[in-house]
């Protein structure tokens, strides 16, 4: 397969074939999710969002955005309250109207 211009592509890092990685990576989400789920206290989780942005022109930008989004889902999905936050101030998900 090439890319315009014909140049091979190189498949390194999120271009590799998912089936290689993916499951390591959701096995390890997995056994981070039971430790957030066990744990007794308080658990805060810094991410970035990256889905209310442009489409990444390149594949390598388009499999990281859609990974990370599945993890932020995932993880919020373990939490008690989930906050957005954008230019210093927090917005709940939950109740805020975010375009869709």
């Amino acid at each position: 397969m090439s890319q315009p211009g014909g140049r091979p592509f190189c498949h390194d890092g999120w271009d590799a074939v998912l089936e290689d990685w993916e499951p390591v990576l959701f096995e390890r989400l997995d056994d981070a999710l039971t430790a957030i789920a066990e744990h007794e206290g308080t658990v805060v989780a810094v991410t970035n969002e990256v889905g209310m942005s442009v489409v990444p022109e390149r594949l390598s930008g388009r499999v990281f955005r859609d990974i990370l989004g599945t993890v932020n889902q995932r993880v919020a999905e373990e939490c008690e309250d989930v906050m957005l936050v954008i230019a210093g101030r927090a917005l709940s998900p939950q109740s805020a109207h975010l375009g869709h």
